[in-house]
């Protein structure tokens, strides 16, 4: 439960210094983001790039899963990270007590990350790298920084890959409710496989 406060306490700390530091560049993204994508929302295209953020993060993890296991060899191929172990444990001892941290940890990984995590390194990130780089370089460095976000090896290299699909939706569509979307659908897949992993 210490890694969850950990990241909650880490979260929380990173959306204060940018909300202090950055409240009208935040402010500016989601405006702009509204205004190009408000005669477009509609539930078609929302379950569209949610399924697409999905499909995606599948084909990312097995990518990785096969670097891994033939090539680069970071963890083991049935070794779960912390997150997992977490969340594994939770389901494994329900209680009231856990099935609040559970909803915890599930509404935070799927509204809470992707929001704060893509308006941080899609919306200023990601922006500010480009207009000091060229596009490519300033969409594989923000997809790198995403990736180290992410502490565990593993992880960040499928966050690493994910990103590069993050920054394009953004750079393509202009509004960062895309790649929130999206984001919300990888995560989505990645919980369902921890929590499917956990109840066997």
């Amino acid at each position: 439960y210490n890694l969850l406060l950990f990241y909650m306490f880490s979260y929380v700390c990173i959306i204060l210094f940018f909300a202090i530091f950055c409240k009208n560049e935040i402010i500016d993204v989601i405006k702009d983001s509204y205004m190009k994508i408000k005669d477009t929302i509609k539930i078609g295209n929302i379950v569209l790039l949610f399924l697409f953020g999905s499909v995606s993060t599948a084909i990312i993890q097995i990518v990785v899963y096969l670097l891994n296991m033939y090539l680069i060899h970071i963890r083991d191929g049935d070794s779960k990270g912390s997150y997992e172990l977490v969340l594994a444990n939770l389901i494994k001892h329900p209680n009231l007590h856990n099935l609040v941290i559970l909803l915890t940890m599930i509404s935070f990984t799927l509204v809470f990350a992707p929001v704060v995590e893509e308006i941080i390194f899609r919306g200023l990130i990601l922006q500010s790298l480009r207009q000091k780089m060229n596009l490519k370089i300033a969409v594989i460095l923000g997809a790198l920084i995403f990736g180290l976000w992410h502490i565990n090896l593993y992880t960040a290299l499928c966050a690493f890959f994910m990103g590069i699909i993050l920054s394009i939706s953004y750079m393509r569509y202009k509004s960062i409710f895309v790649p929130i979307i999206i984001h919300m659908g990888a995560n989505a897949l990645g919980l369902l496989g921890m929590i499917l992993s956990s109840v066997k």
